[in-house]
């Protein structure tokens, strides 16, 4: 692999001081790029940047946390083991604190492809030890599971101290008194720090799985989340709640989005819904934008097969990746949109993927406007890449 051959002294003054303040990017280009010494996006790994571009956690047979040196190079400041109980052989899910000082270890490929019982467990930066907060005894196949058990997946953060998750309770007992398959899944709460779950509201008519997807925005005062239900198209759609609200609203159809999303995330902003998945190892990410005022949806780019999406970090506009599979002969590339629906401009060419399978959620576009690529050509070397006007 290529050793690190760049990286700017300069980014942990750049995280000290603070994200950028301007809402407009028409004017952002690449000012340095460099090669990092490590496996990020295939065979379950990942590079997932801080939101304030200050620590890398590399995931792969190991969970290290890199920092940048003083000569300007990034070096491990810790690492354990990937054991198996972390659910981070998939690591695809798992998310930085806003704060940046604890990592949701991941639970979409295990819970919701895999059918098997996850917790919400969370890695602390400073120890470099992950807790799991929601720990009922079993970790095995759901249409197995005992009485007691509760299926708690897909975290987010609410703030810097509060995770929301989804509760289903799949156990015999809550199975057999629902009279017709699983119960609807709560909304929980949890502290960071540990302690009890809190409810905030049952999703109804939400049993089988029709939930998996969920989003909070920035200030942690909106929740989206995705209802799947082919069977009753009067109600799959895409439903925000405001928190403290006890109805949510469908603010679009399934019949308008397309293909129930895998993924979602708001835009800084709070304006817009990034919708993402299903993904296709042929043609790409599928990636739409949600307008949560008109409810309208665009494509992400009509014309290129996205591999991977960011927000920027204030306003919305959108930086994404491509490998170059939409014609033979046109490139891939990072590009970036000042706006959804606006066409992107090319910002740098290469065969590029999220620093993570599969794109479906966001990779990182951090607040000292930095960004790490994966390699789409050779599968290792991901690319750290500075934005700046």
């Amino acid at each position: 692999m290529a050793v690190i051959v760049r990286i700017l002294v300069t980014i942990g003054l750049a995280a000290i001081c603070g994200g950028a303040s301007a809402q407009d990017y028409s004017g952002h280009r690449v000012i340095d790029t460099a090669v990092l010494n490590l496996m990020a996006g295939p065979v379950n790994t990942a590079a997932l940047l801080s939101p304030d571009g200050s620590r890398l956690l590399h995931i792969g047979s190991d969970i290290c946390l890199l920092a940048p040196a003083e000569a300007g190079a990034w070096k491990k400041t810790g690492c354990i083991k990937n054991r198996p109980d972390y659910e981070a052989r998939a690591p695809e899910d798992a998310l930085w604190s806003p704060r940046g000082d604890r990592v949701i270890m991941p639970t979409y490929v295990v819970g919701v492809l895999g059918l098997h019982d996850t917790d919400v467990r969370v890695l602390d930066r400073h120890t470099m030890t992950v807790t799991n907060l929601t720990d009922d005894g079993y970790d095995g196949s759901l249409p197995k599971s005992p009485a007691s058990a509760s299926f708690d997946l897909i975290a987010r953060w609410l703030d810097d101290d509060t995770i929301l998750f989804l509760r289903y309770p799949i156990g015999t007992e809550a199975i057999g008194n629902s009279g017709s398959g699983w119960p609807p899944p709560g909304l929980m709460t949890i502290m960071a720090a540990g302690g009890k779950p809190t409810e905030l509201l049952t999703l109804p008519s939400a049993g089988h799985l029709h939930v998996y997807a969920l989003a909070v925005s920035a200030n942690g005062r909106r929740i989206a989340y995705s209802h799947d239900d082919r069977d009753n198209p009067g109600v799959a759609g895409i439903y925000v709640l405001d928190v403290g609200s006890a109805a949510p609203k469908r603010i679009a159809a399934m019949t308008q989005v397309g293909k129930p999303p895998a993924g979602m995330a708001f835009s800084a902003d709070g304006d817009f819904l990034l919708l993402l998945g299903p993904y296709d190892p042929d043609k790409g990410q599928t990636a739409r934008v949600l307008d949560l005022a008109t409810g309208k949806v665009v494509p992400v780019d009509a014309t290129r097969a996205v591999a991977g999406v960011a927000w920027s970090p204030t306003g919305s506009a959108l930086a994404y990746v491509t490998d170059g599979r939409t014609k033979a002969n046109e490139p891939g590339g990072l590009f970036l949109a000042n706006r959804p629906g606006e066409p992107g401009r090319p910002l740098l060419q290469g065969a590029f993927m999220p620093p993570v399978c599969c794109g479906r959620l966001p990779f990182i576009w951090a607040s000292n406007d930095t960004m790490v690529l994966g390699n789409a050509a050779k599968h290792d070397a991901p690319l750290f890449v500075r934005l700046g006007n």
